[in-house]
């Protein structure tokens, strides 16, 4: 009978240490990602205000009055005059031009499959048969 009590009192505080040990290392996993959360919130913040800055930059750099000024000082360009058409571009298009597929009619396709047949008749091997 003692042994069961024993027993038992040698549980209560190996349980109890237990339980204290998880709701320690809880707590601590908590407050780190709290403090975590905060330096993301921080961070997320600082990035909100730099896009803010740079759209308020591309905005004043795409005005058109300055890249009117720019164009008649710089490069020596005039403003288009009413008879003549005007050529608007999309603003990426000097980084990625869009590629314009050539129309090629039967005889230019002919005339080009003729100098790429010239170019690699004139550096074939000679025979050894006695043909040229």
């Amino acid at each position: 009978m003692r042994h069961r009590y024993t027993t038992v009192w040698f549980r209560v505080p190996l349980i109890a240490v237990a339980l204290l040990t998880i709701w320690v290392w809880q707590r601590i996993t908590v407050v780190k990602m709290i403090h975590r959360n905060d330096l993301r919130r921080a961070e997320l913040q600082v990035k909100k205000e730099m896009k803010d800055k740079i759209i308020a930059d591309l905005s004043r750099l795409e005005h058109r009055g300055r890249i009117e000024l720019i164009a008649a000082e710089a490069m020596g360009m005039a403003p288009s005059r009413p008879g003549q058409q005007r050529m608007v571009l999309p603003l990426d298009y000097a980084r990625d031009p869009v590629p314009v597929p050539v129309q090629a009619n039967g005889w230019q396709r002919l005339n080009n499959s003729w100098r790429r047949l010239t170019v690699a008749s004139v550096s074939r091997p000679s025979r050894n048969d006695g043909t040229p």
